[in-house]
């Protein structure tokens, strides 16, 4: 069954080039808008349907529209109490909004709080994902290749150092883990 919405799944459909990828790339994109407009608070719906909204030939029509929505949502939520997949999410969106310099600032506040490799790694290939789309449409992408650059290095440094075993699901005082990147120990 294929994960509605997931930006790396849907760019993979891309990737193949399978007749039906445009089709499921919209109905991904209708399925995040359709939740994230149930609940305007959480911005994750948000996220998941305006990068797909990157992943089309030409950027998705509402794309435009809802973004800042999004990003208003993520920023709420980040002013709370916010962890690194709050700091990832605004760094996507300020590159989604070709905003070099709020990335730049948002990429220090997500690497100052990671715990483990899986984020950042996660996150550079969404956003190789966004840079390949405009570079093929004929923008110039070197900003974001040295945000993708840093987050592939420090995904493989903390790997390294055992920082991608494993990561709370929940936020302290929570003791559950889940276990990413090397299987189950």
């Amino acid at each position: 069954m294929l994960c509605l919405g997931a930006p790396t799944k849907t760019a993979g459909i891309l990737k193949e080039s399978l007749p039906e990828a445009r089709a499921l790339l919209k109905s991904a994109i209708d399925a995040y808008l359709a939740g994230f407009e149930a609940d305007w608070r959480d911005a994750y719906p948000g996220i998941n349907a305006v990068t797909p909204m990157e992943m089309m030939p030409k950027p998705h029509a509402r794309q435009a529209e809802i973004l800042p929505v999004v990003s208003y949502s993520a920023a709420r939520k980040a002013a709370r109490a916010p962890d690194y997949w709050d700091h990832a999410t605004l760094l996507e969106l300020a590159v989604l909004a070709r905003d070099e310099d709020d990335a730049e600032e948002k990429l220090g506040e997500a690497l100052a709080v990671a715990r483990a490799s899986v984020g950042a790694r996660e996150h550079g290939r969404n956003l190789g994902l966004i840079r390949a789309m405009r570079e093929g449409r004929g923008d110039a992408m070197a900003w974001l290749q040295r945000i993708e650059d840093i987050l592939r290095e420090r995904a493989k440094r903390w790997s390294a150092q055992g920082r991608g075993v494993r990561e709370p699901c929940l936020p302290p005082p929570c003791k559950r883990w889940c276990w990413i990147g090397r299987g189950r120990r």
